[in-house]
């Protein structure tokens, strides 16, 4: 009896052990995703405001058969990411957004629109301003794309299986 609760006291040790040793790992995950919202906020707000410019020309949009990337090139020589994941129609708040360098793709991502409300109204604000300017076409219909994904009502009767959701090859992933 002794030994049986000596061996579930170690154990309970190890994992509690363990558990300590992941949490820094989360935490800074979490930072990063943290620290990458308040940049998209400010960057959005730059361009809002007319201090920072989408170039021209500039659009790119690619997927993966269902998921989409669009990617606007900003005049500060950086890139704004916004991932819109095929689930979106069932779930259009999962949309996120990552300001990198032009050639990294390997940082975090934003928070999604649903877990911080105030990326979400900079995103609005900001393509609600650009509307306004003088964009090329495919930028223009781009942003008319992005804020329809945006105010995109939960569609309730889409059924997605847990396999549906991931996404082997995505091409925004931090994996």
């Amino acid at each position: 009896m002794i030994i049986r609760l000596i061996v579930i006291l170690a154990i309970s040790l190890n994992i509690a052990s363990n558990s300590q040793a992941k949490r820094p790992q989360v935490a800074s995950y979490m930072k990063g995703k943290s620290s990458m919202t308040e940049k998209a906020i400010s960057t959005l707000d730059k361009i809002a405001k007319g201090e920072i410019k989408i170039e021209h020309k500039s659009y790119i949009s690619y997927g993966d058969g269902g998921s989409t990337g669009v990617l606007f090139d900003l005049s500060n020589s950086q890139r704004l990411t916004v991932f819109i994941p095929f689930w979106s129609a069932r779930y259009p708040a999962d949309i996120r957004l990552r300001i990198s360098n032009k050639d990294d793709n390997g940082i975090p991502w934003s928070n999604t629109l649903e877990e911080n409300l105030s990326l979400k109204r900079a995103l609005t604000k900001t393509i609600q301003k650009l509307q306004v300017t003088d964009l090329d076409k495919a930028t223009a219909f781009a942003l008319k794309d992005l804020q329809k994904a945006i105010n995109r009502k939960p569609d309730e009767s889409i059924n997605y299986d847990p396999a549906d959701v991931e996404v082997p090859d995505d091409p925004f992933s931090t994996d």
